[in-house]
């Protein structure tokens, strides 16, 4: 594998037992940590260790603020200020557009989250479905709002979570979204030039 280059990353959430990027950030030179507020002030000590070691520049994500990896300009909905006290609900997230091709990325956002978010977005093409797939996101109200065309979630094989629940796998269906999951179709890529999009799986199994 060995390293490579990668100007920015971001860490959505802290959360034990998902490695807190430390993964990535072996095998990737990062020069720059978008992170969510929660991290620094549950961990204060541990989070400058690890900036001053790796001389790595980092920024508390917070609403109505963008960041810019090469061309692309990523807004950020979440978190909110006043952070509250739910560590997933403090998740960042993030829209994208792209030419005429609209993203989102849910992190592991849970429903109240969502509900802060209504008034900040719309019709999208492809969704990073919230916390893996869990009934604690995806409600009705914001899938009727994004009516992604795609749903993409990360889950592991025979997770011990269950995740993907089954009320978002129906939830997702019912805003006739095409679904998706890594447990199923191992990685997936979508490649796009702002008019148009594909969609790339590893396993060829299908939606």
């Amino acid at each position: 594998a060995g390293d490579a280059e990668e100007n920015s990353a971001v860490e959505t959430h802290p959360r034990q037992g998902e490695g807190h990027g430390a993964e990535q950030r072996r095998r990737f030179r990062i020069q720059r940590r978008h992170v969510d507020a929660a991290r620094t002030l549950s961990h204060p000590r541990k989070f400058r260790r690890h900036v001053l070691c790796r001389a790595v520049r980092s920024h508390e994500a917070e609403r109505g603020q963008s960041m810019q990896v090469g061309t692309l300009d990523f807004k950020i909905l979440n978190p909110a200020r006043p952070l509250g006290t739910d560590t997933n609900n403090n998740s960042i997230v993030l829209s994208l557009s792209y030419g005429e091709i609209d993203f989102l990325f849910m992190g592991d956002a849970e429903r109240q989250a969502e509900s802060s978010m209504l008034s900040l977005v719309s019709d999208i093409e492809i969704l990073k479905v919230g916390h893996h797939g869990s009934r604690s996101s995806s409600s009705p109200e914001f899938l009727n709002l994004t009516k992604p065309e795609v749903a993409i979630y990360t889950a592991g094989i025979r997770n011990s979570y269950g995740h993907p629940h089954q009320e978002t796998i129906v939830a997702l269906a019912e805003v006739s979204a095409e679904i998706y999951g890594t447990d199923i179709h191992g990685t997936i890529i979508i490649t796009t030039d702002g008019k148009s999009y594909s969609l790339q799986r590893e396993i060829p199994a299908p939606p």
